[in-house]
């Protein structure tokens, strides 16, 4: 009887046991309920990102929508240092970049941001959060830690975040693989029921918005890389095509390139350019890229960048390098 009576108290023990380790955690829950419940939703914050000894700070805006099967997305990244913003836009005609201070929109082909995640994109941060990750409960909510792979940001390896307990995020610090955090996002506001008016994802409605917030500015040109991969500067040139000044800088290395500079003019009407390049997208950088070259757009300056050597992701890095220095402003 007493053998019985102990087996009996075992297989209770154990099934306890077994119940409470198989049974979800509350952060699983929490999961689950935020993967299942998410139609839309609209963050803010603040982002700085570490390129090399300079520090930038972007105001960052970040709205989703879904209206069955169709997605619609509006980030906006406003560099605090130039007074410049630049906003993504996705929407039933397609994928857009706006630059407001050139009052120009530039449609893309693509699936933006399917093959693109962001470390700022919930999406982003909830596929994570499914797949290997460390967590552990804090106060008032979660710490997580994952592995990453940013497309078009090889540098960064890790990224930790912190939600509260339901899930919405505080701050974002994603680390490179000396463990030093090159961006710290911090959100202020997270509202997962938003209501969006019928024009907030339309194109022409966000330049209007913004034309007000746009400051007028005039650069010196020529601007130079600071990432130029061990390549020197072999030759400079200006030539004139029409009204345009075109500023051509040559450097010559193991990985040649060569950049053009443009100051553009701000269009009178907004205007919408189809661009034949694709989108892609380092962490707060947006450019076209066509077989061999790269156009990137930074306070009325349209950089291009050429070169067989370099890859996607380094042309990115040289144009996002520039110097940008307004001499004037009114």
């Amino acid at each position: 009887m007493k053998k019985i009576i102990v087996a009996v108290i075992g297989v209770v023990l154990l099934t306890g046991a077994l119940y409470f380790a198989l049974r979800p955690s509350s952060f699983d829950k929490e999961l689950q309920n935020a993967v299942d419940n998410l139609e839309h939703y609209h963050m803010s914050g603040t982002m700085e990102v570490v390129e090399g000894e300079d520090l930038k700070t972007f105001t960052i805006d970040l709205a989703w929508d879904k209206e069955g099967e169709q997605e619609f997305y509006r980030v906006s990244l406003y560099d605090q240092g130039i007074n410049q913003e630049q906003v993504i836009l996705k929407n039933t005609d397609g994928v857009f970049v706006l630059t407001p201070s050139l009052n120009q929109a530039f449609k893309f082909k693509g699936d933006w941001p399917s093959d693109s995640p962001k470390p700022y994109l919930y999406q982003s941060m909830l596929e994570l959060l499914q797949g290997e990750h460390v967590s552990k409960k804090i106060d008032g909510g979660y710490m997580v830690s994952a592995d990453v792979n940013y497309v078009n940001s090889p540098s960064l390896v890790k990224q930790e975040m912190v939600f509260d307990k339901e899930l919405k995020p505080r701050t974002i610090k994603v680390y490179n693989a000396d463990g030093f955090a090159e961006i710290t996002i911090t959100f202020n506001d997270v509202d997962m029921n938003p209501v969006f008016d019928s024009t907030y994802f339309a194109v022409d409605a966000n330049l209007a918005k913004n034309q007000t917030e746009v400051t007028s500015a005039t650069v010196d040109l020529p601007l130079y890389p600071v990432a130029v991969y061990d390549a020197r500067l072999t030759n400079t040139s200006v030539a004139e095509v029409g009204s345009e000044t075109r500023h051509i800088l040559e450097f010559t290395g193991d990985k040649s390139f060569t950049v053009v500079e443009v100051l553009r003019n701000k269009s009178k009407e907004p205007t919408t350019l189809a661009v034949s390049g694709e989108l892609v997208d380092s962490i707060d950088a947006f450019g076209a890229y066509d077989g061999n070259c790269l156009t990137f757009y930074n306070n009325l300056v349209e950089f291009t960048v050429y070169s067989d050597d370099l890859s996607v992701d380094e042309m990115l890095q040289v144009v996002s390098s520039m110097q940008v220095a307004v001499v004037s402003q009114k």
